[in-house]
């Protein structure tokens, strides 16, 4: 099972587990895997302790003996925000209102339409954001407007 689960190679390849030890406390973080970079490698390797980084960024070493469980899990992905554009410095208003150059004014109007109502300002006004998320829906309705008035003309 374990030797199925790989990360990047090299010095400094960790691995997101969460333990779960002996004693029934689980514990989240980083394991240190080997040069190979399998989890199997590292539960199998004869070292007795596991270089361990816990979410909290605290470093420990742990006793082999002392975990019962090991499970691997994906940390979820954090560009969401930036995933929309590739590169920011070029405006391709088909792009933003995300359909296909050279569509009609009908299917540019209804994706319009229909983003403006996703990123309209009044849609979170009785909810507290974040400032960052706040900001992106802020831009975002602009850079729609921006798009839909480019596309018109």
């Amino acid at each position: 099972m374990f030797d199925r689960q790989r990360t990047q190679s090299g010095a400094d390849a960790r691995m997101s587990v969460t333990l779960t030890m002996n004693d029934g406390e689980v514990v989240r973080g980083n394991l240190r895997l080997p040069l190979s970079g399998k989890l199997f490698d590292a539960m199998n390797n004869p070292d007795l302790f596991f270089d361990f980084e816990t979410t909290d960024g605290d470093m420990l070493f742990l006793a082999k003996h002392s975990i019962r469980k090991v499970e691997a899990f994906e940390l979820p992905k954090t560009n969401q925000l930036a995933r929309r554009t590739a590169d920011p410095a070029i405006f391709d208003p088909y792009a933003v209102l995300g359909v296909a150059k050279g569509s009609d004014l009908s299917a540019v109007r209804d994706s319009y339409l229909a983003l403006a109502r996703a990123y309209h300002p009044d849609r979170y006004a009785g909810i507290e954001l974040p400032k960052e998320i706040s900001d992106y829906v802020n831009a975002m309705q602009k850079k729609i407007n921006i798009a839909y008035q480019a596309l018109q003309n």
